[in-house]
C-alpha cells in the first residue's frame, strides 16, 4: 500500500478558561460569629468608585444619582461557598468599587465602612482598611482552572499540582495599579495545601486535614501568591508522579482564587448571660441547670411587662423570654449562653443567680471585659443603643470542710446566745491585711465607713447552741485565709477584743500558727485534742474577769503588770522600813540629850 495515498490529519484541544471575577461577604457579630440568615439577612450594594466620596474620618457619601452595580442579600450559603450569613457578587467586571451595607440584620448597628474593592485582569482585591474598623478580607487559593486539574489529581500518570504552598503577601495601590511584596522563604507563614477533589470553590484543603484553608488580614491590602511544595514527598500517600518545578515558579494564574470580605456588626439594645462551670472538687453534677432571676425597668423607671425574642444554646422552647411585672426566669447549664434581643434603650437591668441548696460553690461574675467580681447579683446594668451587654457567670466547685468550736465561760459552761461570723479574704489590694481589723454591725454586714469591704466576704454567720454552746460552719471552702469575728456576744459578758485568723491545715480547719493567729487580743482558741478527735472552744469573760488563757499579747500584758505591781510593793517596803529607821534614830538623840 502507498503511504502517500493517505492524507494526515492533526488537531489539537486548547483549553482556554475564563475566570469569574467573584466576590464573597459574610455577616459576623461583634464576637465573630456568623449571623445565621434565621437570625436575620444583611444587604449589602457595591457601587463604583465614582460614586462614592470616602471623609478623612472614614465616613462615606453616595451621589445621589448613583446606581448600584450589583445588590446581594446574605444566605446561608452552601454552594459554591459554605458561607453562613454570606451572599456573592459574581461576574464583576474590570474596575474600582466600593462595598457597602445597605441594611442589617434585626437587632444590629449595620456597618459605617466603606470597603475599597479593585478588579483587574489577575483578579480581585479588597482592602481591609485597619485592624479597629471591624472589617477583615480572607483569601483563599480557590480552585484550580478546569484544564489543569489532570494534574492536580492524585493518580499514577502526573500529579505535579497535587500539593501546593501558598504564602500572602501585601501591597500599595497607586494610580499606576499595584506594587506587591515578593514571596519572602524565610517569612514562615506559608501554608501547605492538597487537591481534594471535592468539586467545590475551596477543592484544596489543609495538609494537615485540619484548620483553616485560607488566611485572614485585618488591615491592607492583600494577594495570595501559590508555588509547587515538594515538602511532604516522604509521606508514602503522595504520589511521586510530579514534575519538580522551579522552586521560584509562580503558579498563582492557574487557581481561581477566593476573596471573603468580613464585616461585624454591633448588636442593638441586647444582653447576653453565659454559664461556666469549673469542677475543682470532682463533685459537681453534670448538666447541672442554674436558675437566674432578672428584673428590669424602661428608662422611665416602670417595671417591663413584654415579651422578647431569645437565641443562644440554652433557649426555652418559645425561644421568648417574658417580663411580668418587671420580672423574668431563665435557667443555664455549663457552656450554655442566651441573648435577649431588641431591649429598649436606657432600660436597667439586674442579674441574679439562685443558690442551689446543699451545693458548695463559689460563684463569680463579669460584665464585658472587666475582671470577675465575687457574687451572684450584678447589681443595676444599663442597656444603650451602642451593642450589647454581656454577663458570664462562673461557678467553681471546690473541696470543702465544716468548722466547729464550742462557746463556754472560763469556767467552761456552755454558753448560749454568742453570734459568729466568718470571712473569706477575697483580694489582694495594696493594704496589710494581716494587721486588718474587720469593721462590722451584729448582723455580718460591714459598717459603711469601712475600707475594705471588697477585700472580705462573708462566708456564713452561726449563732452558739442553747444547749451545747456549739459553733457550726457547714461546707467552707478549704483553700483560703478566714477571719473569726465574735459579732455579738452573751448578755453579762464582755467582748473578746479581737479577731481570730482561721486556715485550713493537716485536713482540718484550725487557728493559724506561728504567732499569727488574731488580730487585737483576743483570748486564745482552746484546742483538745482526745484520741485523734480535736476539738477547739472559745471563752467568753465577764467584766473584771482575767482572761488568764489569753494569747501572748495578753499573757505578756499580764506579766508586764505584775513585775510592776511586784516592783511597786517592794519599793513601799523599802521606803516604810527606811523611814521608820529615820524615825527611830532621830528620837533616841532627842532622849540623849536630855
Amino acid at each position: 500500500m502507498d503511504s502517500d495515498e493517505f492524507e494526515r490529519v492533526f488537531s489539537v484541544n486548547l483549553y482556554v478558561p475564563n475566570i469569574q471575577n467573584n466576590l464573597y461577604v459574610q455577616k459576623l457579630d461583634e464576637s465573630g460569629t456568623p449571623v445565621s440568615a434565621e437570625i436575620g439577612t444583611a444587604t449589602f450594594a457595591l457601587y463604583k468608585a465614582e460614586d462614592v466620596t470616602i471623609a478623612d474620618d472614614g465616613t462615606y457619601t453616595i451621589r445621589d444619582e448613583a446606581t448600584r452595580v450589583q445588590t446581594q442579600t446574605t444566605s446561608d450559603m452552601t454552594m459554591p461557598l459554605e458561607l453562613t450569613g454570606g451572599a456573592m457578587f459574581s461576574r464583576i467586571p474590570i474596575g474600582e468599587y466600593y462595598l457597602i451595607e445597605t441594611s442589617a440584620p434585626t437587632g444590629y448597628v449595620a456597618s459605617g465602612q466603606a470597603v475599597h474593592v479593585i478588579v483587574d485582569n489577575t483578579g480581585v482585591y479588597a482592602d481591609a482598611g485597619t485592624e479597629t474598623d471591624a472589617v477583615s478580607v480572607r483569601r483563599g487559593v480557590g480552585s484550580v482552572v478546569r484544564s489543569m486539574v489532570q494534574f492536580a489529581t492524585d493518580d499514577d500518570v502526573d500529579t505535579t499540582l497535587h500539593d501546593i504552598k501558598t504564602e500572602l503577601v501585601s501591597g500599595e495601590h497607586s494610580g499606576n495599579g499595584f506594587s506587591w511584596d515578593s514571596w519572602d522563604a524565610n517569612v514562615g507563614n506559608d501554608l501547605h495545601l492538597q487537591f481534594r477533589n471535592t468539586h467545590a470553590v475551596l477543592e484544596y484543603g489543609t495538609y494537615e486535614g485540619s484548620g483553616n484553608p485560607y488566611f485572614e488580614v485585618e488591615s491592607g491590602w492583600s494577594k495570595l501568591l501559590v508555588r509547587q511544595c515538594l515538602a511532604h514527598q516522604e509521606d508514602g500517600s503522595i504520589s511521586s508522579k510530579k514534575q519538580h518545578l522551579d522552586e521560584n515558579q509562580d503558579l498563582t494564574n492557574l487557581f481561581s482564587g477566593t476573596v471573603t470580605v468580613c464585616v461585624k456588626n454591633q448588636r442593638i439594645n441586647s444582653l447576653t448571660i453565659s454559664k461556666t462551670v469549673v469542677d475543682e472538687s470532682g463533685e459537681a453534677p453534670e448538666d447541672q441547670e442554674f436558675t437566674f432571676t432578672l428584673t428590669m425597668t424602661d428608662a422611665s423607671n416602670d417595671q417591663m411587662n413584654a415579651s422578647y425574642n431569645v437565641e443562644g444554646t440554652g433557649l426555652p422552647e418559645s425561644r421568648t423570654v417574658q417580663f411580668s411585672d418587671g420580672r423574668a426566669e431563665l435557667t443555664l447549664s455549663h457552656g450554655e449562653s442566651i441573648t435577649i434581643r431588641n431591649l429598649p434603650a436606657g432600660a436597667h437591668v439586674n442579674v441574679t443567680e439562685s443558690d442551689i441548696e446543699g451545693q458548695s460553690y463559689t460563684t463569680t461574675y463579669a460584665v464585658g471585659d472587666e475582671a470577675p467580681v465575687s457574687g451572684k447579683e450584678t447589681g443595676e446594668l444599663e442597656i444603650t443603643d451602642s451593642g450589647s451587654v454581656n454577663v458570664s457567670f462562673t461557678n467553681t466547685y471546690v473541696p470543702t470542710d465544716d468548722f466547729s468550736f464550742i462557746k463556754t465561760d472560763k469556767d467552761g459552761k456552755a454558753l448560749p446566745g454568742a453570734k459568729f461570723a466568718l470571712y473569706r479574704l477575697s483580694c489582694s489590694a495594696d493594704h496589710n491585711h494581716s494587721e486588718d481589723e474587720i469593721s462590722v454591725k451584729e448582723n455580718g454586714e460591714f459598717l459603711e465607713d469601712y475600707g475594705y469591704k471588697a477585700c472580705w466576704t462573708l462566708v456564713h454567720a452561726a449563732e452558739s447552741d442553747d444547749i451545747t454552746g456549739q459553733v457550726q460552719f457547714t461546707d467552707i471552702p478549704t483553700e483560703g485565709e478566714y477571719r473569726l469575728v465574735e459579732i455579738k456576744t452573751p448578755d453579762g459578758y464582755a467582748a473578746p477584743g479581737g479577731q481570730w485568723k482561721i486556715v485550713y491545715s493537716d485536713g482540718r480547719f484550725q487557728p493559724k500558727g506561728n504567732g499569727d493567729a488574731s488580730v487585737g487580743n483576743p483570748p486564745a482558741i482552746k484546742e483538745e485534742n482526745e484520741g485523734g478527735n480535736v476539738t477547739y472552744s472559745i471563752v467568753n469573760y465577764q467584766p473584771g474577769e482575767l482572761p488568764f488563757s489569753g494569747n501572748t499579747g495578753i499573757r505578756m500584758f499580764l506579766l508586764i503588770g505584775g513585775m510592776l505591781m511586784i516592783l511597786g510593793a517592794a519599793g513601799g517596803t523599802g521606803w516604810y522600813m527606811y523611814h521608820r529607821k529615820s524615825v527611830v534614830v532621830h528620837r533616841r538623840r532627842r532622849r540623849h540629850r536630855i
